[in-house]
């Protein structure tokens, strides 16, 4: 991979994992704001973004946040937690107990799909007989996450 490459492919991570502006990518990478201006524009790092902040694992990430906060919030005050803050740390848990098995089975939907492309590869036949029983497996894990 060439020095090019390098840097779109960090500039990219700067810029949807980490949050940062095109002006500080540049100046950390020692190339133009335009440079990475089209970067951002031919790799459409703001949808990648955008996905970034609303996938699971960041929603999981924030609400694991705001728990600690509340848990941080009574133990500065050197006090117990209140009805209302152990009620809405409850539901918080639950909320990600809820994203923890979507994920789960977003994840057996998408490795289903890279083992059956997997498969086709080796052995057609036996590839078109998986694809036969991949749907009763992902709803019954389905069911198993409800």
């Amino acid at each position: 991979m060439n020095r090019s490459e390098t840097n779109r492919k960090l500039a990219t991570e700067l810029y949807v994992k980490l949050g940062q502006s095109q002006k500080d990518i540049a100046a950390q990478l020692g190339v133009s704001e335009k440079t990475v201006g089209e970067w951002k524009k031919k790799l459409n790092w703001e949808t990648l973004r955008a996905s970034e902040v609303s996938g699971s694992k960041h929603v999981i990430k924030t609400l694991h946040s705001q728990i600690s906060k509340i848990c941080e919030m009574a133990a500065d005050e050197n006090r117990e937690l209140t009805d209302k803050e152990a009620d809405r740390i409850s539901k918080i848990a639950a909320a990600v107990e809820r994203l923890e098995k979507k994920a789960t089975l977003g994840h057996v939907v998408q490795v289903m799909e890279e083992f059956i492309l997997y498969l086709k590869g080796i052995n057609l036949t036996l590839a078109q007989e998986v694809v036969k029983h991949q749907l009763n497996f992902i709803q019954k894990k389905a069911h198993e996450y409800k």
